[in-house]
C-alpha cells in the first residue's frame, strides 16, 4: 500500500502559461486596458513575458530579487520603461 503519492504539478497538471494569459487579460479587461488594440497588447505582453523570465530565474537562482512581489513589480516597471507607448496605453 502506498503512504505518499509524489507528482509534478507545474505545468503537469496545472498550465500556468494559460493562468498566467488569462489572469493579465481579465485584470485589463477589468481595468480597461488595451481595448480594441490587440497590436499594443501583444507588444506590452511579450514585453513582459521577457522581464518576468528573467526576474523569475534571478529569485529562484539567487540572485538579487528574493520575493515575488519584487519579481512582479520589477517585470511590470521593466516593461513599461522599455517603451513609451505602453504608457500611453496604461
Amino acid at each position: 500500500m502506498y503512504t505518499t503519492l509524489i507528482f509534478d504539478i507545474d505545468n503537469t497538471l496545472l498550465n500556468y502559461d494559460l493562468c498566467e494569459l488569462d489572469s493579465m487579460q481579465k485584470t485589463c479587461q477589468t481595468y480597461g486596458l488595451f481595448q480594441d488594440d490587440t497590436t499594443a497588447w501583444d507588444a506590452f505582453w511579450a514585453t513582459f513575458l521577457l522581464h518576468n523570465a528573467r526576474n523569475w530565474n534571478k529569485m529562484v537562482n539567487g540572485g538579487e530579487i528574493t520575493t515575488i512581489f519584487e519579481v512582479l513589480y520589477l517585470s511590470f516597471q521593466d516593461t513599461l520603461n522599455q517603451s513609451h507607448q505602453l504608457h500611453t496605453q496604461l
